[in-house]
């Protein structure tokens, strides 16, 4: 899959990105650079590094709802598996993204000037 900088005088794609939230600074990093080649990013908003048997169930709960109506209003979605791990609420939103056939790309992500380079895809015509 490639993605090239994209024309804003056209109709932007909106890409959601699903990670744990213990990669703050890579999330960051990859909205940056994902909103310099011309995609409007949606992510997590609330980063935390509280581990999550100490965030308030009712918060949990609106947070991981609200991430699943950022997907549907993705053209696709961008899965960083930083370090290989995949946290069990992104493997949900994994798994919720392929029911709804939502396009998935779950990277390894190489920049080569113009062309971000992501090594895998799922849903993919």
């Amino acid at each position: 899959m490639r993605l090239f900088r994209q024309n804003v005088s056209r109709k932007p794609q909106v890409v959601t990105i699903c990670c744990s939230t213990r990669f703050a600074a890579e999330l960051a990093h990859w909205r940056k650079l994902l909103t310099k080649y011309g995609y409007i990013v949606l992510g997590p908003e609330i980063v935390t590094t509280e581990r999550a048997g100490e965030i308030r169930p009712e918060l949990k709960s609106m947070l991981d709802e609200l991430h699943l109506r950022k997907i549907d209003l993705a053209d696709w979605v961008l899965v960083l598996n930083l370090g290989k791990y995949v946290d069990p609420n992104t493997n949900r939103q994994v798994e919720y993204c392929l029911e709804t056939g939502k396009h998935v790309a779950i990277i390894k992500p190489v920049c080569m000037g113009d062309v971000l380079l992501l090594a895998e895809g799922y849903g993919d015509d």
